[in-house]
Order: structure tokens, then C-alpha cells, then sequence
């Protein structure tokens, strides 16, 4: 009797040696998982007025890190593009500070295709993998062009294992808001419509994992009823199996529940961190968990941190590239705004006449020379004091060409209705009295020494602008940019490159100074 009941305990034993996950699952009784996310970046390594920098970022994830249970960091995409220290160096040093914080997850932004797919898919066989399960390749239609998602992984108490899934989605605006030649070839479907959308239920069911997460570059807004901004992702949080939704693209900062689904957005620019943590608990006479969501935050990422390492790189590259020299100095703040006609947006596309004139000065002499550029081209403003360098391409990043079409009065009114009702925000302009009623645009005057000259639907002008609307992007009628200005284009000058020359030749910027288009209300 005694062998055998020693036979029996030595089984028994032997069941928990060769089965370590499964009885650590059994007996230890609960734990708790962090999400640590950042979102648009946009390559904005440097410190400057809109975000604190890499520096200060990395040392705030490493010490969130070290003070959560089993953190996973992951972001939400736009990672290089977007800043002038990405234009200098390509995001050359980024992929280290992602190394540092343990980055190895991200969704797909718009702004990954800037630099073309090659530059993406390199990027995404390094240490970081981006994951979109609804980009599909237009020859092999249902297949993700990169892997859908990625299972991540931690011990828990006891040794147990605990897979997450982290599920990619990406915004369908990709297809107008970067070149065409940059996505050809891909199809975006509508998150919610997209098959592999379901993974979350079937990864679950087939026991490949514990929790899913849809890790978003698809907007999100506490002002929007259903936060989502997409029509088709107002769905995502009702998804059976989504335990959490981090989200990107729309710069906002965001925690909301929905259907007792977590949504997360951490604004832009490395300037907030989300956290998200989670209850998980094993689920009795079972090999699954019992996952709960306990609460989230949005954290200020402080400004004044610093990580030596990433120091180091800083100081580096603002010597290279003269991110500190001085170019002239703001008496006034100098803002955008999206839904109007701004003064940044005048001083903008002032930048873009001037460049003109100074390049085609007959051609100057006898035609109106009108400035405009898409709203979502503009990124940052300009706050009294000096103006850096940095500061001031920070305002044009992704450094566009200047173009000049010659335009009819009547095409250009069409360019400014379309502008003006533009849902990516209005077109901005200079040099421009524009009479409107209501929402429509009946008629533009060009502003020249103080006095406004109608120009007639049959008389000539030149629009000059950068070139991304030109073919399409945002929406814009690309059958209104047919007649270009061949010699002024041919010279391939650079939107921020004149942006900051012109910002050179003043030796001050005042708000009552800047020729910024102005609204006639004929109502």
C-alpha cells in the first residue's frame, strides 16, 4: 500500500514538472498587465515648442516600465515622418530609441508610405514589426501585404505564459493622404469590413492566445459621439474578442470605455504616454484567463527628463544640421487654424509668392501671384520670440516642391470652394479677398499695396503652391493643375527650404503684417 501510494505522488509530481505552464495557470490567482503606447511621433527627436523630444520620451517609458507589472510599449504609427529632423536624417536614429523602449510592435500611419514601401517593409524586418490586417496587395486579394498581427508574450506569476495579440488596422484616408505612387498597388478595406478583422475571435478560439488588442492609426476624439472619427470603425469596440483598442492618427488625447472595450489615444509628438492595465485571473478547471480591464491614464511626458544615450544624438544632429541658429524673431504668436483663413497659414503661402517673384520676376510683373496650401501641409505654430531653424521647418516637415499653375479666375474660385469646403480642413491662402455666401465661394480679389483688384472668370493669374495637392491628395481636383508654370517648376525648389529663407530676409513677424486671405460675406 505504501509503494503504491508513493507511485501515486511521484506521478503526480511528475504531471506539474512536465506541465510547469499549465499548473502555474491553476494556482496562483491573479495578476495584472500594462500597455504602455505612444502614437505620431513624427520623427520629432529633437526638443523644441511642440514636443519634449526622444530624450525625454525614452527616460519616461523606461521609469513607467519599471514601475508596471509585465509592460508591453507599443505605438500607433506615424513614427519618422513628419519632422525636419526626419527629412535631414531619414529616421536614422529612431530605430535605436524604439530598441531602447522596447518598441517592437507598431500600426501602420499614413505617414509610414512618405518615404515609398520600400522604406516601410525594410523598417518593418528590423527589430519592429508593423502589422496592418487591412492592407491588402491588389494581386493577392485577402492577403494582408504585412503580417496582420503579432503575439507578444509574458511570464506570469508562477511561470505562467500569457500571449497578446496585437491586431493592426490602418486608416483608409492612406490613399489621399500621402503621393499616389506611394501606395500603388495596395488596397485599404475599411477596418471593420476587412476579414482578417475576426482574428480577434479565432486566435481566441483556436487557443493561440489570451487577449487582443487592436493596436489603430485610425482617429479617435472625446468631442465625437462614438470617439471614432471613420464611420466604418465606430464598430471596433462591439468586436467579439477586442479586449483593448489603442488608437492613433487624429493627435487627440483619448481614454474612453465603450462596451467595456478600453479606447487609448496618446496624442502626438512623444507629449503623452497611455497606459492601460488589466486584471488576469485564471479561469477555474481551464487553461484560459479572465481578463479585466482596471484602469487607464494619459500621462504629460515630462519635458525636463532626460536619457543620456539619447542626449548624445541630440546634440549630435542639432550641430550637423543647425537646428539652433536663429532666423528671425515673432512679435506675435502666429497660429494656424484649419477652419478659416489663418495667419500662419498667410505667412505660409506668402513664403511660396515670394519664392516666385524672386525666381520669375517677369513673369511676377504682369499677373496676380496667388499663394495657397492645404491645411494638413501646415503642422505647428509660431510663438513670440525667436524663431530656430527647427522651429521653423517643423512648420512645413514634409518639404514639398514649389509648383506655379496659371489659372483663370474661374478655376480659381472653383480651387477656393473646393478649399473652403475641404474635410481636411480649409485651404489657406494670401494675397486674397474672397467674397462668400454661405458656404460658397462667388468671386476673388487679388490684394496688392492695399487695394483689392476683382479677377474676372476669363482673366489670368498664378497660383503657386506646394505640389501634393496637385495630383489628387486630399481630395483636391487634380484636372484644375494643367497648365504649369514649366520653367519655375523645373527648378525643384523646396516648400520649407523657402519657407525659411523668407523667414530670413524679415527681421520681424508681425501679425498685422502677414497678407493673410480674408472672408467678404455678401450674404
Amino acid at each position: 500500500m505504501a509503494s503504491r501510494l508513493k507511485l501515486y505522488v511521484t506521478a503526480w509530481m511528475c504531471c506539474f514538472l512536465f506541465l510547469p505552464g499549465l499548473s502555474a495557470r491553476k494556482t496562483f490567482k491573479a495578476d495584472t498587465v500594462t500597455l504602455i503606447s505612444f502614437n505620431d511621433f513624427h520623427g520629432y527627436f529633437v526638443k523644441d515648442a511642440a514636443a519634449p523630444g526622444a530624450s525625454a520620451l525614452v527616460q519616461s517609458v523606461l521609469e513607467e516600465k519599471a514601475a508596471s507589472p509585465h509592460p508591453f510599449v507599443v505605438s500607433g504609427g506615424d513614427n519618422f515622418s513628419g519632422s525636419f529632423f526626419s527629412r535631414m536624417t531619414k529616421g536614422e536614429p529612431l530605430p535605436e530609441m524604439f530598441r531602447l523602449m522596447g518598441v517592437t510592435v507598431s500600426a501602420v500611419g499614413n505617414h509610414e508610405f512618405d518615404w515609398g514601401k520600400e522604406y516601410l517593409q525594410s523598417n518593418s524586418t528590423k527589430d519592429m514589426t508593423y502589422v496592418a490586417a487591412n492592407i491588402e496587395a491588389e494581386s493577392e486579394c485577402g492577403q494582408s501585404w504585412l503580417p496582420a498581427y503579432k503575439i507578444l508574450s509574458c511570464t506570469l506569476k508562477n511561470g505562467a505564459p500569457f500571449r497578446i495579440a496585437f491586431i493592426g488596422l490602418t486608416t483608409v484616408e492612406t490613399q489621399y493622404k500621402t503621393s499616389a505612387e506611394n501606395v500603388a498597388g495596395l488596397r485599404f478595406v475599411h477596418p471593420y469590413a476587412a476579414a482578417a478583422i475576426q482574428l480577434a475571435y479565432h486566435l481566441k478560439k483556436e487557443g493561440k492566445i489570451d487577449m487582443a488588442v487592436l493596436l489603430c492609426h485610425v482617429g479617435t476624439d472625446m468631442r465625437v459621439p462614438g470617439r471614432f472619427q471613420e464611420c466604418d470603425t465606430k464598430m471596433l469596440p462591439y468586436m467579439e474578442g477586442v479586449n483593448a483598442i489603442i488608437t492613433a492618427h487624429s493627435h487627440k488625447v483619448v481614454l474612453d470605455e465603450i462596451n467595456g472595450v478600453p479606447v487609448i489615444q496618446a496624442g502626438s509628438y512623444g507629449r503623452y504616454l497611455g497606459k492601460l492595465q488589466f486584471k488576469v485571473t485564471p479561469v477555474r478547471k481551464s487553461d484560459a484567463f479572465r481578463v479585466e480591464y482596471i484602469g487607464g491614464d494619459t500621462i504629460p511626458v515630462d519635458r525636463d527628463k532626460r536619457h543620456a544615450g539619447m542626449e548624445e544624438y541630440v546634440e549630435k544632429y542639432t550641430r550637423q544640421y543647425r537646428f539652433d541658429e536663429v532666423l528671425t524673431r515673432a512679435e506675435d504668436d502666429i497660429l494656424r487654424d484649419s477652419r478659416a483663413y489663418s495667419v500662419m497659414g498667410g505667412l505660409v503661402t506668402a513664403s511660396y509668392v515670394a519664392c516666385f517673384k524672386k525666381n520669375m520676376p517677369a513673369d511676377s510683373c504682369s499677373l496676380p501671384v496667388i499663394g495657397v496650401n492645404h491645411a494638413g501641409g501646415i503642422r505647428n505654430d509660431l510663438y513670440r520670440g525667436s524663431i530656430d531653424r527647427l522651429e521653423a521647418a517643423n512648420i512645413l516637415p514634409f518639404a514639398g516642391q514649389v509648383v506655379a499653375y496659371r489659372f483663370t479666375g474661374k478655376m480659381l474660385r472653383k480651387l477656393l470652394d473646393d478649399g473652403w469646403n475641404n474635410p481636411n480642413g480649409r485651404l489657406q491662402a494670401c494675397c486674397l479677398d474672397v467674397r462668400m455666401k454661405g458656404n460658397t465661394v462667388c468671386a476673388a480679389e487679388y490684394v496688392a499695396g492695399g487695394k483689392a483688384v476683382a479677377i474676372g472668370d476669363d482673366e489670368e493669374c498664378i497660383v503657386v503652391l506646394d505640389d501634393y495637392i496637385t495630383d489628387g491628395g486630399d481630395q483636391y481636383d487634380s484636372s484644375l493643375f494643367v497648365r504649369p508654370v514649366v520653367s519655375f517648376n523645373k527648378k525643384g525648389l523646396v516648400t520649407t527650404d523657402a519657407f525659411i529663407d523668407y523667414l530670413k530676409s524679415k527681421p520681424s513677424i508681425r501679425r498685422s503684417d502677414v497678407p493673410a486671405a480674408r472672408i467678404v460675406r455678401v450674404d
